[in-house]
């Protein structure tokens, strides 16, 4: 007697395109790389500028951070990472992996800002490069026009520089803003990754800006400015305006500018009193400035001159933030539940980080021709 013939259920491979593209939206940058693989079709989508682009808004969406990275400045040949999830949710058992470094056997190494996955980096003074840590893709920028030549001191060189990164969302293009702080030289200059060339735009008149990165927020760059005014600059516009400070509580000459979770935010530093956190909640609009948490030495059993200048570089939806010492990597975590701080223990760090950044994983390349399918 015959084995009965086993019937098996039809398989649909007739899936619809628009849910395959919704699906792989949700994905981590590292599986979409492989799935380039599957079929040319794939390769076409997963490459495709409307891909990349919901991809990256579901990806900033993620209720549980899931894309959102740290990154760890050390002296080692690699960097270090970890998920901003772990830090949330597990701050006391954080493992951080290698990220390779392209740039590792430069001499000085300045992290602008990141933005949507790509990084901006100033080495050796000279250059600078877009890099894509999760996509292991970085591009060298053409040599700034006023720049030649060999370096003398790179110390004071470093001081008059002032440098911006962000994204003209209008004409979907990266660019770089370079400014050299310094009595007989005012001229701004802008790099287009569209065009993947510098061109000047005029001087900059407003004044001397205390901080060497611009901070990128709705589409304008900021920075500090003689200690009393934000001066922003238009990425679309390519213009030069201001931004109304909040009205402070109490006043202090202490204070700086971070973008935290893609929103303006100014810290307010009260030394050996507290610290306070402002956001802009509403951008352009001088009266939204809102005072969102203060953290006081009562709040801080271990003290809070451990953290003396901490910075805010991330607002989760549950309001808690992430601080960075402005003076190494270390990290401290603000719980708006018990009102205190914690500060996160990170494994695999063979040596104290000297800085850190915040970044979200994407698909972005840094490339003039990005917009075409590779």
């Amino acid at each position: 007697m015959k084995a009965a013939a086993i019937k098996r259920a039809p398989t649909n491979t007739n899936i619809p395109d628009e849910l395959i593209f919704e699906v792989l939206t949700y994905l981590p940058v590292k599986s979409l790389v492989r799935f380039k693989c599957v079929s040319k079709s794939w390769h076409i989508l997963i490459s495709s500028p409307q891909f990349i682009k919901n991809h990256l808004a579901k990806s900033r969406e993620n209720d549980e951070y899931a894309h959102h990275r740290v990154i760890f400045h050390t002296l080692e040949p690699n960097l270090k990472q970890c998920c901003i999830n772990s830090v949330l949710h597990a701050p006391l058992d954080i493992e951080s992996i290698d990220v390779d470094d392209p740039m590792r056997d430069h001499y000085y190494k300045g992290f602008v800002s990141s933005c949507n996955g790509l990084f901006c980096i100033v080495v050796d003074v000279e250059q600078i490069f877009l890099w894509n840590p999760a996509l292991r893709k970085s591009r060298k920028l053409p040599k700034l026009p006023i720049m030649g030549g060999k370096t003398k001191n790179l110390r004071k060189k470093r001081r008059r520089m002032v440098y911006g990164y962000g994204y003209d969302e209008l004409n979907d293009d990266y660019k770089v803003v370079y400014y050299r702080n310094c009595g007989w030289d005012s001229r701004v200059h802008v790099y287009s990754l569209k065009r993947n060339s510098w061109r000047r735009i005029g001087d900059f008149n407003k004044g001397v800006p205390s901080d060497q990165w611009g901070h990128f927020s709705n589409g304008n760059l900021h920075w500090i400015v003689n200690r009393d005014k934000i001066v922003s600059f238009d990425m679309a516009k390519e213009t030069f305006g201001e931004v109304q400070l909040p009205k402070f509580e109490e006043e202090t000459t202490d204070w700086s500018l971070e973008v935290v979770s893609g929103t303006l935010a100014l810290y307010q530093y009260f030394r050996r009193y507290r610290v306070d956190v402002w956001i802009m909640k509403e951008y352009g609009v001088g009266d939204s400035w809102t005072r969102v948490v203060f953290i006081s030495h009562s709040n801080d059993i271990n003290g809070l001159e451990r953290y003396l200048f901490c910075l805010p570089v991330f607002h989760s939806k549950n309001g808690e933030i992430l601080f960075k010492s402005a003076c190494g990597g270390g990290i401290a975590l603000y719980s708006p539940r018990t009102n205190s701080l914690t500060y996160p223990k990170i494994r695999n760090l063979t040596e104290t980080p000297w800085g850190l950044d915040m970044y979200v994983e994407s698909l972005v390349l840094p490339d003039p021709n990005r917009n075409t399918s590779e």
